[in-house]
C-alpha cells in the first residue's frame, strides 16, 4: 500500500483508497522554469566534490525546474563542467527564489550551518513582510520552505554540545517543515546513543524526533522509514543492496529537494523520494548488479518518474 506516501489528492488520504497506483503530479502545460520549482542545495567540498554533482543532478532529473548550487571555490570548477544547467551562486543569494533548500552532502566539516539557518530565518521574514498582514500562526509556520538536512548538516548538529533543547532549537523551530535523511549512524550521534541500538529498533529511533518536533524523519537502510509524528509512518519495500554504495544517498537528497520545490509536502516528498530511490536499485541492479554505482542511478531516474505517472 502506497497511500500513506502520496497525497497528491486528498481523498487518496481521507478514504485510504487501496491499491491507488502511486503518480507524480502533472506538468501544466503552461509551465515555466520557475513555475516548476527551484531547489536551492549547499553541497560539497575538497575531495567530495562527487557529492555535489550526484545530488544537483539528481534534483535536475527529478522535475524541478531550476537548481541553484552554492559551492566551496576549491570545488567549483570541476563541479561546473559536470553540471551546465545548474546555477552557481554565492551562498547570501542561494535563496533567492528558493522553493526547498538541501544542506549536507559531501560539505565535511565546511557546512555554514549557522550562517545559512539565519539566513533562512532573515528570508522567510522577508517574505512574511511582503506577504498579506493576516497571517496566522498556521500559516506563519507553513510560510517556511522546505530544509533537507543530509548528512554533515546533520553531523553539524551531532556535535553540539549544548542542552538537547538547544540542540535541537532548528527542529523545534521549523517542525514541519524540516527533513532529515540520517543512516543509522547518523542517527546514533544525533541521539548520543549506538548505531547498533538503532539497528536493534529502526522503527523506534525513527519516530523518537519525529514525534518531538513534527519533522519528517527518512531514516535510511533496508526497509528505509519514513515518518512526521502525526501518525504517518512509510515503510519502503522497494529498495536494493546494491544502493549500498556511496554516493547513493546523496543521490536520495537530491530527488527529496526536487520533490520538495515542486510543491509536495514535506511528508509526501520524503516518502514518494525514497519509493523512487529504491526503484533506481530495482533497476540498477538488473543491469549492473553488484557493479552498481551511484552514478549509475541517476541513468534510471526518467524510468522510475515514468512508472508513477
Amino acid at each position: 500500500m502506497y497511500e500513506n506516501a502520496f497525497g497528491v489528492f486528498a481523498a487518496i488520504y481521507k478514504n485510504m483508497i487501496k491499491n491507488k497506483k502511486p503518480h507524480l503530479k502533472k506538468l501544466d502545460p503552461n509551465a515555466n522554469k520557475y513555475s516548476r520549482g527551484t531547489a536551492a542545495i549547499s553541497a560539497g567540498s575538497y575531495g567530495m566534490a562527487g557529492a555535489a554533482i550526484l545530488c544537483c543532478k539528481a534534483a535536475a532529473l527529478s522535475g524541478a525546474g531550476l537548481i541553484k548550487a552554492e559551492l566551496k571555490p576549491e570545488i567549483y570548477n570541476i563541479t561546473a563542467v559536470s553540471l551546465p544547467t545548474v546555477v552557481f551562486c554565492k551562498k547570501e543569494n542561494l535563496l533567492n527564489k528558493a522553493n526547498a533548500l538541501l544542506i549536507g552532502p559531501g560539505c565535511a566539516d565546511t557546512v555554514d550551518f549557522e550562517f545559512l539557518n539565519s539566513f533562512y530565518e532573515s528570508f522567510y521574514e522577508k517574505n512574511l513582510k511582503n506577504s498579506s498582514n493576516n497571517i496566522n500562526t498556521t500559516e506563519t509556520v507553513l510560510s517556511y520552505i522546505p530544509m533537507v538536512l543530509d548528512a554533515d548538516a546533520l553531523n553539524f548538529i551531532a556535535k553540539n554540545k549544548k542542552s538537547e533543547e538547544e540542540k535541537f532549537e532548528i527542529f523545534k523551530k521549523y517542525g514541519n517543515n524540516i527533513i532529515i535523511t540520517p543512516h543509522e549512524g547518523e542517527m546514533a550521534r544525533l541521539l548520543n546513543i549506538t548505531a547498533e541500538e538503532v539497528h536493534s529498533n529502526r522503527l523506534k529511533y525513527a519516530q523518537i524526533l519525529s514525534n518531538k518536533y513534527k519533522i519528517t524523519t527518512v531514516l535510511k537502510g533496508k526497509n528505509t522509514i519514513c515518518c512526521n509524528g502525526l501518525n504517518e509512518v512509510y515503510i519502503n519495500k522497494t529498495d536494493s543492496p546494491v544502493l549500498a554504495t556511496a554516493g547513493s544517498g546523496d543521490v536520495l537528497s537530491g530527488i527529496i529537494v526536487s520533490l520538495s520545490a515542486q510543491g509536495y509536502s514535506a511528508y509526501n516528498a520524503a516518502c514518494l523520494g525514497v519509493l523512487i530511490h529504491g526503484l533506481l536499485g530495482k533497476y540498477a541492479s538488473k543491469k549492473y548488479g553488484i557493479s552498481t554505482t551511484a552514478e549509475n542511478l541517476l541513468e534510471f531516474i526518467p524510468r522510475a518518474l515514468k512508472k508513477l505517472k
